[in-house]
């Protein structure tokens, strides 16, 4: 039986980790693969829908500012990140206390059915394919569970049988990307583009944040979209629903057991209010993942393209948006 909905913690809990991607999707039917996507990303914070190959010619627009900077960035690469990481949960705390950010409890997790382990990648997937193709304005809780507890489990299967991986084995994004489009669960016309690289660039991060928010062409404000991001090697859902006003607020759902009230784990969706809401939150979201090695990492090494798989600094997006 399914528990009652509950909506009043504030803990985002670190993920486990996932295997680096390294395996391309062949192809040009479905959406890029991460390492397709992952090279133009890091050479220039973007990578679009129409992108024909890394030899095609295809026109790769600069990063832009993100939609909100925090004032720190423009010292970051001064700024211990374990200092760093105080002011984003500062800030997440003070946007919390104003109704910006609020943290919701889904009545299940990843993991809670065992067939359903390690299937993040296609979670998240599944929950942006759902939001998009809901006749509702946004995807109701009672269909993330029915992803994370129904839905998920047999397309694990078949995606491991495919791949000729065992039980609970992972499996990466572009893998999870290939088979949704073929089973039809996964409409390519809706693919807007993906960006990734350094998540504490600004540019790197404010590229993701613009497709989300108004997509490629500048014009989507107004569009219902949906996103996976790879982050520290665990994939997230971030939904985005307009509303009559003119704006949109944004969810970022995350199937692991991230929250516990009365002793039950769940799932969480976590409402921002806008753009600059959902800005700060991945900012803390990320940043306290990085442990202390990494924070040494980090303050020691500038973001390096050729280095980029063996620094925790590293994220992929892909966006859709309904046309």
């Amino acid at each position: 039986d399914e528990e009652k909905k509950t909506n009043n913690s504030s803990q985002i809990l670190p993920p486990p980790v996932l295997p680096p991607p390294s395996v391309p999707v062949p192809g040009g039917s479905a959406p890029p693969s991460y390492n397709q996507a992952l090279a133009a990303t890091q050479r220039n914070g973007r990578y679009h829908r129409n992108f024909l190959g890394p030899d095609s010619g295809a026109s790769i627009v600069p990063p832009t500012a993100p939609p909100v900077e925090s004032p720190q960035s423009k010292r970051r690469e001064r700024v211990p990140m374990r200092q760093l990481q105080e002011e984003y949960r500062k800030l997440y705390v003070q946007l919390m206390g104003r109704g910006k950010i609020e943290v919701l409890g889904i009545n299940t997790y990843q993991g809670r059915n065992s067939q359903s382990t390690n299937g993040c990648t296609v979670i998240s997937a599944l929950v942006a394919s759902r939001h998009l193709s809901s006749s509702n304005t946004c995807i109701a809780d009672s269909s993330v569970e029915d992803v994370i507890d129904r839905q998920c489990g047999p397309l694990l299967r078949e995606i491991r049988s495919k791949l000729g991986l065992g039980d609970h084995a992972l499996i990466i994004p572009s893998d999870v990307h290939d088979h949704l489009v073929d089973k039809n669960l996964l409409d390519q016309k809706y693919f807007e583009g993906a960006a990734g690289g350094n998540v504490m660039d600004p540019k790197h991060i404010g590229e993701f944040l613009k497709l989300l928010h108004v997509g490629d062409d500048g014009k989507g404000a107004r569009r219902k979209a949906a996103a996976t991001f790879f982050f520290h090697e665990h994939v997230i859902s971030i939904v985005k629903t307009p509303t009559s006003s003119g704006g949109a607020f944004y969810d970022l759902i995350d199937s692991l057991p991230n929250l516990n009230v009365n002793g039950r784990s769940k799932a969480t969706r976590t409402r921002c209010a806008d753009i600059d809401a959902l800005a700060a939150l991945l900012q803390w979201f990320t940043s306290r993942k990085f442990s202390d090695s990494n924070c040494s990492h980090i303050d020691r090494n500038a973001w390096d393209d050729n280095m980029a798989d063996f620094d925790p600094r590293v994220f992929q997006g892909f966006v859709w948006h309904v046309k």
